[in-house]
């Protein structure tokens, strides 16, 4: 008896404190910041997004839009201490506060000047100048085939030596940008783009998202702007397996391997007639064994069967397009 009684009462006792301080942390109330963003000029811009990154640990914690005034008012912000930046698709230099450039929101947060968030209080005077940004990048994403506009494409940007810069994604429209961009020499490419086989500029495909950045054609900026338009091929799906592992190629170039049996892998690449699928396959005592699937425009066009040529004596060029067993 005396055991439960002590052991209901602390019992009890937590749970009495953990109410006193879940009203404590309850009763925190939220702050806000606010101000306005314009150009050098004083012309108020409208539309700049204006976003926090909580302090302690540099993940997003709201943002805001500047309204036609150039006022914004970041909301439910718990108190505490941000770091601020602007982010816009209208051309001018984005900044990270306090007066420290970012373009294309490639900036280091820790860099910025901190603004602090009392409880229930709003920070005001949090202000933004924003200069035109000069010099850029600007292109569209469309199908190779029909001409239309490919929405929601990642194009990442690269510099002269192919270190990441940065990345966009395409409009409705199939547009992108990069604005306040420093003279010099960048790479561009598409990453990553559901039913299309990606390119590296300028129309280098990037057979299973794989390609060397500085085989691209060098994009230069310098006083213009630089209008770079990619014109992307739908893929074909390739699905494949073998006993015990394969080395897949198209037209002589690899594509994937994979060791593993018990696997199915899918790869995305760009087919047309006339072009050579080679398959080596190793076994690892027994028999010898792959299956290979090609479907495009949801049409299966392909799968492998006694069609196909099949050797056990390796032969010079034998993956590549035109060779005949």
């Amino acid at each position: 008896m005396y055991c439960l009684k002590n052991f209901f009462r602390s019992i009890f006792f937590s749970f009495f404190v953990f109410l006193i301080t879940s009203s404590i942390c309850l009763g925190a109330e939220s702050g806000s910041i606010s101000g306005e963003v314009k150009t050098s000029e004083d012309i108020l811009l409208s539309d700049i997004a204006v976003v926090a990154f909580d302090v302690s640990d540099q993940v997003l914690s709201n943002y805001a839009f500047t309204d036609v005034n150039g006022q914004y008012k970041i909301l439910d912000l718990p108190p505490g201490d941000y770091y601020l930046y602007t982010s816009n698709e209208e051309g001018y230099s984005d900044e990270l506060y306090q007066n420290i450039p970012c373009s294309n929101q490639n900036c280091n947060l820790v860099d910025g000047t901190p603004v602090h968030v009392g409880e229930g209080a709003d920070t005001p005077g949090i202000d933004f100048e924003l200069n035109v940004g000069q010099l850029s990048i600007t292109g569209k994403v469309s199908d190779v085939a029909t001409g239309s506009p490919l929405k929601e494409v990642e194009v990442d940007l690269y510099d002269q030596g192919g270190n990441y810069q940065a990345l966009d994604y395409s409009d409705a429209d199939g547009n992108y940008h990069f604005y306040d961009l420093k003279s010099g020499v960048y790479y561009l490419t598409t990453f990553d783009t559901a039913f299309y086989v990606d390119e590296l500029y300028n129309n280098i495909s990037c057979e299973g998202g794989h390609c060397n950045i500085l085989e691209g054609t060098p994009v230069n900026v310098g006083e213009t702007a630089a209008q770079i338009d990619f014109s992307l091929v739908k893929s074909a799906v390739m699905t494949v397996t073998g006993d015990n592992a394969y080395v897949l190629f198209v037209n002589g170039v690899e594509i994937g391997r994979d060791d593993d049996w018990t696997t199915v892998e899918n790869y995305e690449v760009a087919l047309n007639d006339g072009d050579s699928i080679a398959l080596e396959v190793t076994d690892a005592g027994w028999i010898a064994s792959v299956a290979c699937q090609i479907e495009k425009d949801g049409i299966i066009k392909q799968v492998t069967d006694f069609t196909w040529q099949v050797s056990t004596t390796l032969q010079e060029g034998w993956q590549a397009s035109g060779f005949d067993h």
